[in-house]
């Protein structure tokens, strides 16, 4: 195609705008300008939607390692332990509870940091956990205790110990207490609670099952049952907790493109931030154009906002440059060179008065 010029215009004719190298030219140009939603090497398939397994399976195996480090630590120090008094079989149970309340506490909270790879982050997500869990299994195991001791004619040694359950419920959700306490939000700590409970109930009501079934002879001194066990109270614990807070989910997003392409993270805080800094509530590394703090999101009962906060660089939303704005489910927001896909169910928020 050829343009001629008369005088001071240059003149195009109908049957050249409408040829075929126009026609191509202007649906690059309409590419170039959107946010790419073709798949690029390493770029996550954004049809799946959120992977409840994987949230349950990972909260589940921190767990369960947990519980396994808790039966070594309590093979060491509490097994050989003799109490002749009530007292002392409470002040027991309470010291290795907490311990881990503690330690199983500590792995599920540090997940997120694993998953930013933010060493700072695991320590203070773990580190509030450890604290908690200390406290909370303390009086949980205190108190699980005085359950068990009081209701010892109810018990069954054979089948489900509903007496067991009963306890192993009121002290397991002491470690959902804790990693909802290290999040700094009720929403994450209703799901601990909800999962812990659970996850309690079950596996303390089976424990003698299992025990009865994996016990080698009568002289067993029972290492072997117990950390088997604990295993899969830990497995059902975890898992607990993994399923209370896929299923309660309100918000949630899955990183497209960049470093972290494919991880997926809940946003459990009302006001969370997003950006680069072990500080923000969500860390996106591997990005070098995201800033400390770059955007925060506000989730309120109208729906989730979003606001770049001041010194970051705009972001794009479906591809357009915006400062503040909604998010709704399936949105896209690119945060310096990192695309976010985001998921909404439109749940209105838990709210302290």
């Amino acid at each position: 195609m050829a343009a001629r010029k008369s005088g001071d215009a240059i003149e195009i004719t109908r049957a050249e705008l409408e040829s075929s190298a126009v026609t191509a030219a202007v649906e690059r140009a309409k590419e170039a300008a959107q946010v790419p939603l073709r798949r690029e090497v390493g770029a996550a398939d954004l049809t799946k939607g959120f992977n409840t397994g994987a949230q349950v399976s990972k909260t589940a195996g921190l767990a369960a390692a947990g519980a396994i480090l808790y039966v070594i630590i309590y093979e060491v120090f509490f097994s050989q332990s003799v109490c002749y008094t009530d007292e002392c079989v409470l002040q027991l149970t309470g010291t290795s509870t907490a311990i881990g309340t503690a330690v199983m506490a500590f792995l599920i909270a540090a997940l997120q940091g694993f998953e930013e790879e933010s060493s700072e982050k695991i320590l203070r997500l773990g580190g509030i956990a450890v604290l908690a869990g200390l406290v909370g299994g303390a009086i949980t195991g205190a108190l699980g205790q005085r359950i068990y001791t009081d209701m010892q004619d109810s018990i069954n040694p054979n089948g489900f110990d509903i007496v067991r359950a009963g306890a192993w419920a009121l002290q397991y959700l002491a470690v959902g207490v804790a990693v909802g306490i290290s999040f700094k939000s009720i929403q994450k700590t209703i799901n601990g609670i909800l999962g812990g409970a659970i996850g309690g109930f079950i596996g303390g009501g089976i424990f003698n099952i299992i025990g009865n079934a994996t016990i080698t002879s009568a002289t067993d001194t029972g290492t072997i049952p117990r950390l088997i066990g604990f295993t899969v109270v830990g497995l059902l614990v975890g898992g607990g907790i993994g399923l209370a807070d896929a299923v309660r989910k309100n918000l949630w997003l899955q990183i497209a493109t960049g470093g972290m392409a494919g991880k997926q993270f809940i946003v459990y805080q009302q006001n969370a931030v997003l950006g680069s800094s072990s500080s923000a509530d969500i860390t996106l590394i591997k990005d070098p154009e995201i800033a400390g703090m770059h955007v925060r999101l506000s989730q309120k009962s109208g729906g989730t906002t979003f606001e770049v906060l001041d010194g970051a660089s705009d972001v794009l939303l479906n591809g357009e440059a915006a400062r503040s704005g909604k998010l709704s489910d399936g949105v896209l927001l690119q945060v310096g060179g990192t695309v976010l896909q985001f998921g909404e169910k439109n749940v209105e928020m838990p709210t302290i008065a």
